[in-house]
């Protein structure tokens, strides 16, 4: 059961974070007034701990999830999204917060597993959206170091740049000598690593001229993709909602667009969703036509099972964990003064890791993602049994 962190009234960033239960009484002056709904997920949760705010200026929550400090402080991006209820949003939050944990554990990193998600009510104004951020930048500072931050889905440069006014638990991917750095450009970097281990693994032969990449989402990540398999030769398809972005990034690569009725349905050698998550369901899987799944997207299979039905179908996927971490780890580095060369290095060693979990995943007759979840487990328990944890590190807090 995880920890339910808020604020004593859970709407004033200024109050101390405090620990609750699913069961706290609605006492005004006393226990939070974080509704029963969202205290029963978080509560039902096996992370370590949620914190949940309420931004009653806009009607926003902030979540923030913290899935497992086994390895270190949690360390993940911040989302800021509408989702259809505060529920939907939450739900992501443990979601993702756990796609971090083994992100960092399968890169041999020092973070730990966490995710935050400012679920919007509705559009915001500018100066509505800056209160938030400043509300959000007291949070991180009240959480003393226990969760660093970065950009994510629906974060802009700007957004982040304003957060680290207020706050030092952010990386910007700006240094104070002017050099900065696009997070998803090493995302990129680290899925072109990723779609050669892929290739390397299905066909013998890791080039990349002359094979096809359907790229789907030419955000941050899915457009740098685009642009560095053109550069490599590649035959490059691409799809995105946006008309005007596709039509952009067509004009200049001049590549095929792809229809987004069509996208599973188009013959390719890799498919690579690095758009929202979920797109690999029972019904695209009947109708995928590709060898390979390589993407820069978050939970990407809808549910677990999944990967079983494609490892049946004979298409061999990149467990996104693996293949998408080059701007987790990229971000992380850089924020630490970490010298360019070596950042590199440690991106491009995806490569070589994905690599190693295909090859185990074929000596065992099994799928991908079974190898990569017990790398994940393993690597927990290692530094478990090895070191003493930290287990105070929610003793901070009242409750």
């Amino acid at each position: 059961m995880a920890r339910i962190l808020t604020t004593k009234s859970a709407d004033d960033a200024t109050a101390p974070i405090r620990i609750i239960t699913a069961d706290d009484a609605q006492d005004v002056t006393e226990a939070s007034t974080v509704n029963r709904e969202l205290r029963q997920i978080a509560a039902a949760w096996y992370g370590e701990a949620v914190v949940i705010h309420h931004h009653p200026p806009t009607g926003s929550f902030v979540f923030i999830a913290f899935h497992d400090t086994t390895l270190g402080p949690a360390a993940g991006g911040t989302r800021i999204k509408a989702y259809p209820s505060p529920s939907e949003g939450l739900r992501d939050a443990l979601r993702l917060s756990e796609a971090m944990t083994c992100k960092w554990a399968i890169a041999d990193a020092n973070w730990g597993g966490g995710k935050a998600v400012l679920n919007l009510s509705r559009s915001l104004t500018s100066a509505e959206r800056l209160d938030l951020l400043h509300e959000y930048a007291q949070l991180l500072n009240a959480l003393d170091g226990r969760f660093l931050t970065a950009g994510d889905l629906g974060t802009t440069t700007e957004d982040l740049i304003y957060l680290s006014r207020f706050t030092g638990h952010v990386t910007t991917g700006e240094h104070s000598h002017g050099e900065s750095v696009d997070s998803g450009t090493y995302t990129a970097l680290g899925l072109r690593a990723a779609i050669r281990a892929s290739l390397a693994h299905a066909f013998g032969d890791a080039g990349i001229r002359g094979r096809s990449v359907l790229v789907q989402g030419l955000g941050q990540v899915g457009g740098r993709l685009a642009r560095l398999l053109a550069r490599d030769g590649a035959r490059v398809l691409i799809n995105d909602f946006d008309l005007g972005l596709l039509n952009q990034v067509q004009g200049e690569l001049g590549c095929e667009t792809v229809v987004t009725d069509a996208v599973y349905d188009t013959p390719c050698d890799v498919y690579a969703p690095c758009g929202t998550g979920g797109t690999i369901n029972t019904e695209t899987i009947a109708r995928l036509s590709c060898r390979i799944i390589c993407g820069g997207g978050n939970n990407q299979l809808a549910s677990p099972e999944m990967a079983g039905r494609l490892h049946r179908a004979g298409i061999l996927y990149a467990p996104d964990y693996v293949a998408n971490a080059g701007g987790a780890i990229g971000l992380t580095m850089f924020g630490q003064g970490v010298p360019e060369g070596e950042i590199y290095r440690k991106i491009e060693a995806i490569e070589t890791r994905l690599g190693h979990v295909f090859q185990r995943s074929f000596e065992l007759s099994c799928c991908p993602v079974q190898v990569a979840d017990e790398v994940v487990r393993a690597t927990l328990a290692q530094a478990r049994a090895t070191r003493k944890l930290d287990l105070g590190r929610w003793e901070g807090f009242q409750g």
